[in-house]
């Protein structure tokens, strides 16, 4: 039904999200957070790919502020329950994600989803819809701005972190995966 992997404890709205599906359903967390599935995830889109939803929280909400928790579960087919940025509809096609945001209230949230959870034709058209306008990155999301945004970070350092290299191929893979899928 639903996958949730956290491993920053932080965040009481995940939580609190976690806690109120979990008594529709179980939800399977596989972070260091509220484990219940005896170990921790090692390949997070491996695990994703086999749920219909993931609670889909950023630590924090600011507007502008978007990470890998909204474009991850789309590349595998798994809807994102999304808490974050605020204005993430000007940023990403809402219409590919539930908005926590848009709910007054977490409960508010939980009645939605259990709705698509049990509604086929409503969670298909949530896996139908691109996460991008029309099916294409926004300027938000092209390679060069993010490219660009990673080199201001390096260069405020002398010496870059191999792990950072590692992540910002990662990244730009899963973006260039994401671009084709939606292409295609």
């Amino acid at each position: 039904f639903c996958c949730f992997l956290v491993s920053n404890p932080e965040g009481p709205e995940r939580i609190d999200a976690f806690k109120l599906l979990s008594k529709y359903k179980c939800v399977d967390s596989g972070g260091d957070v509220l484990n219940n599935i005896g170990y921790r995830v090692k390949d997070k889109l491996q695990f994703i790919k086999d749920y219909k939803f993931i609670i889909a929280f950023e630590n924090s909400s600011y507007p502008g502020y978007t990470t890998e928790k909204v474009l991850q579960p789309k590349h595998v087919n798994t809807v994102p329950i999304y808490w974050g940025n605020p204005i993430i509809g000007d940023e990403l096609n809402p219409r590919a994600f539930i908005d926590a945001g848009k709910f007054k209230t977490l409960d508010m949230l939980v009645q939605y989803v259990i709705k698509v959870d049990q509604d086929a034709s409503l969670y298909k058209e949530y896996l139908r819809q691109p996460i991008f306008f029309e099916g294409k990155p926004n300027i938000y999301m092209s390679e060069e701005r993010i490219a660009c945004f990673f080199e201001k970070i390096f260069s405020r350092k002398k010496t870059i972190v191999r792990k950072r290299h590692r992540f910002l191929s990662k990244n730009m893979k899963l973006l260039k995966k994401i671009q084709t899928r939606i292409l295609t």
